[in-house]
């Protein structure tokens, strides 16, 4: 049974002395108001579940197994929706039908501000073409209630939150009485929530106004009303509107952090200039080079991503975006090959750092990759590249190359003649002919040179279809 509020006309002397005796106490209470940084949260998926409001369905979606209402379906419904520097107020309205809902689709991303539905702060999701809504914060508007994959609200309870305005700002009361209140606020610091309690009192027309919380790590998330003149607030209860879920804040920290590591592991971009004009390349237009094939010709990528084969002596190389980098920490490695979410058929992982010359080993750890080894090496020199991107071990070759004059050993074949193999041996395979002393800078012609212990070493313990992830 739900528990109705009602507020009495007045409020004792000695209660008033108590309310703000605690007030007092707790005063300094504050809290962050800043938005949302725009990371990616996960893909949108359509469900079977949909919203019935006055005889008609909306869809719902899901991400990271929560569900979402889009904007439009509100929209649609007839509710009433304002903007303001970016955020939007959504409140009951009786417009009726005003728009056609549109559908969402693609990736989602936590969008920078902030919505509210009710007065209740709630984060939102960004897709291609539409702002998705966590529907539990529909519980503003009543009972939110869910039977065979249908939900509805039922409005059974006198919403007093309606008589406060809540914003960005702080907490107004619009009521024509006094009003006491009991509020939580919601943080997240990257790894759970942590709850401060305040207690106040709010004259008839008052503001509360917010304060800034200094700590920059946490992310302020929502403020629930949890009771009113001691009278308890029935949806409040639980998980504070769905704010509180944990996967889509763990993937919108591990986000910001896996950006942060990208400026540590950036991707190796090699620029060149056409001399010419080839197909629908223009003489000295900026393109990317991909990769070489035995001097006859480079595959390059323009600004718009299109892929060509140009012939070999027709793009001029200008150099690399970006600065050779120190030594990654163990952890750094880590943490991106993790966070990057990268999978192999096998239990290893090769990673080859083009910034650093380094590969790294890495073995995978209750869902974890963790470092095993880390070999300097040398890869394709400027203006013959090594290709970036996934491949996998394909076969092994004991040496190659005794045709050519020299013995490279312990070699493993990746992608067509590209491989990880040892520096360059004497036919006989007992003098170093060359490389030795180029490990650690670009030195090859396109494959990924290692010292003979090392490639011996890969060549032992690394399976075939072993993910090789060059970046």
């Amino acid at each position: 049974m739900v528990k109705k509020i009602s507020i009495g006309p007045t409020i004792s002397i000695l209660k008033v002395i108590s309310i703000m005796v605690l007030a007092l106490m707790l005063s300094h209470v504050s809290y962050a108001q800043d938005f949302f940084q725009i990371v990616y949260i996960g893909e949108v998926e359509e469900t079977p579940k949909v919203f019935r409001y006055q005889q008609e369905e909306y869809p719902l979606y899901k991400v990271k197994d929560e569900i979402f209402i889009t904007l439009s379906s509100l929209q649609a419904m007839g509710f009433k929706i304002t903007e303001d520097t970016g955020i939007y107020y959504i409140e009951e309205g009786i417009l009726g039908h005003t728009v056609t809902y549109l559908k969402s689709s693609g990736s989602a991303y936590m969008s920078k501000y902030p919505i509210y539905c009710g007065g209740i702060r709630s984060y939102a999701l960004k897709s291609e073409n539409q702002l998705l809504i966590p529907i539990q914060v529909l519980k503003a508007f009543g009972k939110l209630n869910e039977e065979n994959e249908i939900y509805w609200i039922e409005d059974t309870f006198q919403n007093e939150i309606r008589l406060l305005k809540i914003d960005e700002d702080g907490i107004e009361n619009k009521a024509d009485h006094i009003m006491q209140l009991r509020c939580k606020h919601l943080y997240w610091n990257g790894e759970s929530y942590e709850e401060v309690e305040e207690c106040f009192i709010l004259e008839v027309d008052e503001k509360r106004i917010w304060q800034k919380l200094s700590d920059s790590k946490k992310v302020y998330i929502t403020t629930v009303i949890e009771e009113i003149n001691e009278w308890e607030v029935p949806e409040a209860e639980g998980g504070c509107y769905g704010q509180r879920e944990t996967a889509i804040f763990k993937q919108y920290s591990e986000s910001i952090y896996l950006n942060k590591l990208k400026t540590i592991f950036p991707s190796c971009v090699i620029e060149g200039q056409m001399l010419h004009a080839v197909g629908p390349l223009k003489e000295k237009e900026i393109v990317e080079v991909l990769r070489s094939e035995k001097h006859y010709y480079l595959l390059i990528k323009d600004e718009k991503g299109n892929q060509y084969q140009v012939p070999y002596n027709s793009v001029k190389i200008i150099g690399e975006k970006g600065a050779r980098w120190g030594r990654a920490t163990k952890t750094q490695i880590e943490d991106f090959a993790t966070l990057s979410h990268v999978e192999s058929a096998t239990n290893y992982l090769l990673w080859t750092d083009l910034y650093r010359q380094r590969t790294y080993v890495l073995i995978k750890d209750k869902g974890r990759w963790k470092l095993e080894k880390e070999f300097i090496c040398s890869t394709g020199k400027i203006n013959n590249p090594t290709p970036t991107g996934f491949y996998e071990v394909q076969y092994m070759i004991p040496y190659i190359g005794v045709q050519k004059g020299y013995r490279c050993k312990y070699a493993l074949v990746f992608f067509r003649d590209y491989m990880y193999h040892s520096v360059l041996f004497d036919k006989s395979g007992q003098y170093i002919k060359s490389g030795q002393y180029e490990l650690g800078s670009k030195a090859s012609h396109g494959c990924v040179r290692l010292t003979e212990k090392d490639s011996e070493w890969l060549y032992t313990h690394i399976p075939v279809k072993t993910k090789v992830w060059i970046r």
